[in-house]
């Protein structure tokens, strides 16, 4: 607070002394910023190093209470074709699916989650990956390509396509407040609206 104190007070002073103190400010605020993203870089990365559920399910509330500070740093690692061995489907669907083996649609998928969800709920008395039954925010938990004869489940070859309209989603409203953006979430105004993917 001493520092901010000193600056404040440098910048009520003006001339040189003034500039250099904006200039410490911008530059402080720019390291702090670096420092955030760190964290959540360091976040995100240990979510793959663990198949333990409980594990993950730390990071990913870390990921999550990060907000909209965490969503660029997830657009950038959908494209990685890493393997994810957990399941992203909702706890009561008993259904076999084909699975979705890339960590690039659980980047995608936890962007999801923090747009879906206000806050994480954590049921202490069950072992769900993402806390509780009411914080999935898909059935099956798993993006499809819409086609004429229905909907076809996309595998890793469709992930450098997704990443791209994430991209173009967040380009176009990273300005956005995160409320605006999950208000419009729960509109249906999702990162793959309008495109030949959907999540289910």
């Amino acid at each position: 607070m001493l520092g901010f104190t000193n600056l404040s007070r440098r910048l009520q002073n003006g001339g040189e002394t003034g500039k250099v103190a904006v200039l410490a400010l911008a530059m402080m605020i720019m390291f702090l910023n670096g420092c955030s993203e760190l964290r959540i870089h360091r976040y995100i990365n240990r979510i793959t190093e663990s198949q333990q559920e409980d594990l993950t399910r730390k990071q990913i509330f870390s990921v999550f209470n990060n907000g909209k500070n965490s969503i660029h740093l997830l657009v950038e690692k959908i494209s990685e074709l890493r393997f994810w061995g957990l399941p992203l489907k909702h706890p009561r669907n008993s259904i076999e699916l084909e699975p979705q083996n890339s960590i690039g649609f659980a980047y995608a998928y936890l962007i999801e989650l923090i747009l879906g969800r206000q806050k994480l709920e954590l049921d202490k008395n069950a072992d769900y990956m993402f806390g509780a039954e009411k914080n999935y925010v898909y059935w099956d938990g798993r993006i499809v390509l819409r086609g004429g004869e229905g909907l076809k489940t996309v595998g890793m070859g469709d992930l450098r396509e997704i990443y791209w309209i994430y991209r173009q989603w967040w380009n176009e409203n990273q300005k956005k407040t995160l409320r605006r953006l999950r208000k419009e979430w729960k509109r249906g105004i999702r990162p793959l609206s309008g495109s030949k993917y959907s999540w289910k």
